[in-house]
């Protein structure tokens, strides 16, 4: 929790807004106001795990697979505390679902309740690793899971209009880190069979 905390924190202040925080450094501390980023805490939550399991000379992978469905509960009940902060939203339309949100500096307007399709995206993920997770034939949990969240992330981040950065060739940060995850993701299952 403590390096998922650190990375989250990290990541927002180095990438986001670190203008912002070179000039205000002490700000960096203040936790209270927000600023966290979920592929930072999950960069930092990832490798502080690593290196206690390998203190505790624990296997990883068993671990992994164990926890992914409570990682995508957990990020998936996540997002709709950004729904009800009103952060993370999405871009203007006109759906029947479309949500206004009062969040400050932010033009009136309904917009694409981008948490909320995070939240449910993630949800039928949960379901799905916890029907896996029941199946006699051992499934790489973990995995499967980094997949189907790097593309509900690309999902969101395509709907999404906030600030989140500075762009790359057009797309988002998290954008790129849902590209590599999921590449990993695949190489690494693709390996692994290959071992076998």
């Amino acid at each position: 929790m403590v390096c998922g905390l650190m990375g989250a924190r990290l990541f927002h202040v180095f990438y986001e807004d670190f203008n912002y925080y070179r000039q205000s450094p002490w700000d960096i501390f203040k936790l209270w106001h927000g600023g966290f980023v979920i592929y930072g805490g999950f960069i930092g939550a990832l490798l502080g795990s690593i290196l206690f399991l390998r203190y505790k000379k624990e296997p990883f992978w068993q671990w992994a697979n164990f926890m992914a469905p409570a990682f995508a509960l957990g990020y998936g009940l996540g997002r709709l505390a950004c729904f009800f902060n009103g952060c993370c939203f999405g871009r203007e339309c006109q759906l029947p679902w479309a949500v206004e949100f009062s969040y400050i500096g932010l033009p009136s307007g309904h917009r694409h309740p981008t948490q909320l399709y995070a939240t449910f995206w993630e949800l039928g993920v949960f379901f799905l690793l916890l029907h896996l997770e029941k199946s006699k034939r051992p499934k790489p949990i973990f995995l499967i899971w980094l997949c189907l969240h790097a593309i509900g992330r690309l999902i969101m981040e395509h709907f999404r209009d906030d600030f989140r950065g500075p762009e790359i060739m057009g797309l988002s940060v998290s954008s790129w880190l849902s590209i590599s995850i999921l590449g990993l993701a695949l190489v690494t299952n693709f390996v692994s069979k290959a071992a076998k």
